[in-house]
């Protein structure tokens, strides 16, 4: 259901609850990654991308965003299918 690409040092786990898709990605590594795209092939024609404990929200385009992680960070995405 998803797809990362641009950051080779990213590992991610990705599970559903209730229509909802939570994915938390980690910068495994010591130096910034910068550009990494996400790319949801699940059901619904866009997403929204909120970023939990961050206070932000990302734009999602074609199922599709980009973000940045400093050296060792963790984000923890909620992912809802828009239809």
């Amino acid at each position: 259901l998803l797809t990362v690409t641009g950051g080779s040092n990213i590992n991610w786990r990705m599970w559903s609850s209730g229509g909802v898709y939570y994915l938390i990605a980690v910068n495994r590594e010591n130096s910034a990654s910068n550009g990494v795209q996400f790319t949801f092939n699940g059901s619904g024609s866009n997403v929204s991308v909120d970023v939990l404990f961050e206070g932000r929200s990302i734009t999602a385009t074609n199922k599709q965003w980009t973000d940045n992680f400093a050296a060792y960070a963790v984000h923890i995405y909620e992912i809802t299918p828009i239809p």
